[in-house]
């Protein structure tokens, strides 16, 4: 993606090219340790949600332990791999759309309910800071806010609306 600082916004989601260009290519770095990426988001999830480690199949192992289990990374890599194809999606508004509603309808099948997503997007922007630190500006941070806002509304929704 080139950078463009347009500020015409897509129709379907609200995001600018320059938003969309400041959270693809920061999310490069974030590429290079998913599985630490993925490990951090589930365990400060599980630090403000414990309950929430019911919902998987790691649930009876101690949380001190998770980070060292072959279960529970796995599927810190396998979130933040879903969190990769929809940020390489962002100026593909029916794909990106498509991929969030196919998570949600993957967690419909799993019973998790839309509350369980209500923490992670404030948790990956706290992530994507830390990573970063002084390197991303509000500009920057503001996009991601933006994007995962839009994103886990869509997810939320589906789920909502499944179970109505």
């Amino acid at each position: 993606m080139e950078i463009n600082s347009s500020n015409e916004a897509d129709p379907v989601t609200g995001f600018t090219q320059r938003e969309k260009y400041l959270v693809t290519s920061s999310f490069e770095l974030v590429k290079k340790d998913m599985v630490g990426a993925g490990t951090r988001l589930f365990m400060n999830l599980f630090e403000q949600k414990p309950e929430y480690q019911e919902y998987f199949s790691f649930k009876d192992i101690p949380r001190k332990d998770l980070p060292n289990s072959p279960k529970f990374k796995a599927h810190a890599v396998t979130v933040m791999y879903a969190l990769s194809s929809f940020i390489a999606n962002l100026d593909e508004t029916d794909i990106f759309m498509h991929l969030l509603k196919k998570n949600a309808n993957s967690h419909i099948q799993k019973h998790i309910p839309a509350e369980a997503f209500d923490f992670v997007p404030k948790i990956l922007v706290n992530i994507i800071k830390e990573i970063f630190g002084s390197k991303i500006d509000e500009e920057g941070v503001n996009a991601w806010n933006k994007v995962l806002t839009v994103a886990f509304k869509v997810i939320t929704d589906t789920i909502k609306n499944a179970n109505e």
